[in-house]
């Protein structure tokens, strides 16, 4: 009787250290994911508000709708932000490479306009390679270089570059007409974002850790967003599904 309740002592002993190694990796997990989070997140609403809001601040008289202007360009922000904080969790990053990289990107989109992230005629690709050909890029190259992070640094740049022409073509449009408050195509560009999003977190959910699933994963992202571009002027998706005008606009209750 004594040994077994030595044994069953033991077990519980072991079970104890067991879930208390599984509980504390857990929340290392967490805590890595949520920094990795904040720091997106950061990155993102500084880059939307000054391409998207900054320049415009002086034509929103109204401080009620300067306000809401303001969060629906950080609203839009954080949908965007998705596909580039995903691949940096992917690629299992410390928060201080995190950081290397994210403050190197900001150098290189620096000059960074509406004009340029909203032209129909400009593909992510060729204004990728405009960037990296530009004044603020050599440091930046060389700073990513000595760190060995050339090619995530390649890869998150398109990344961003691709958020931005997403929800360019949409802000032009918003902008053009004055921001009125029943304009609805941000929201619906910001829901079908946030769409893709979930589908590709319930594709993550596998549990495989394999390099090329993670790849798989990136370009599935990659190619959902893309496929999903809204193009300045059209009012028109990618897919060539018409939008019809009436259903970008709410009437107002009066």
């Amino acid at each position: 009787m004594g040994a077994q309740c030595d044994t069953l002592s033991a077990y519980r002993r072991g079970s104890e250290v067991f879930e208390g190694i599984c509980l504390g990796r857990f929340k290392r997990i967490i805590a890595y994911v949520a920094d990795i989070t904040d720091q997106v997140v950061d990155f993102y609403d500084a880059l939307f508000l000054r391409v998207f809001f900054d320049p415009f601040i002086g034509r929103i008289t109204d401080r009620r709708r300067r306000d809401a202007v303001r969060s629906q360009v950080l609203e839009a922000s954080g949908a965007a932000s998705q596909s580039l904080e995903r691949f940096l969790v992917g690629q299992r990053h410390t928060a201080a490479q995190v950081e290397c990289l994210l403050s190197n990107l900001a150098s290189v989109g620096d000059g960074l306009s509406l004009e340029q992230v909203s032209s129909p005629y400009v593909a992510p690709e060729r204004l990728v390679e405009d960037l990296l050909g530009g004044p603020n890029a050599a440091g930046a190259l060389q700073a990513v270089q000595s760190a060995g992070q050339e090619t995530v640094f390649r890869v998150g740049l398109y990344s961003v570059v691709q958020a931005l022409m997403q929800i360019g073509p949409v802000m032009a449009e918003w902008q053009s007409i004055g921001f009125p408050s029943t304009f609805e195509l941000t929201r619906r560009v910001v829901a079908r974002l946030n769409e893709i999003s979930a589908q590709l977190e319930e594709l993550g959910k596998s549990g495989s850790e394999a390099a090329d699933e993670r790849f798989e994963l990136l370009y599935r992202d990659y190619l959902s967003q893309r496929f999903y571009r809204v193009e300045a002027g059209t009012v028109r998706m990618t897919t060539n599904v018409s939008v019809d005008l009436r259903e970008l606009f709410v009437m107002p209750n009066v």
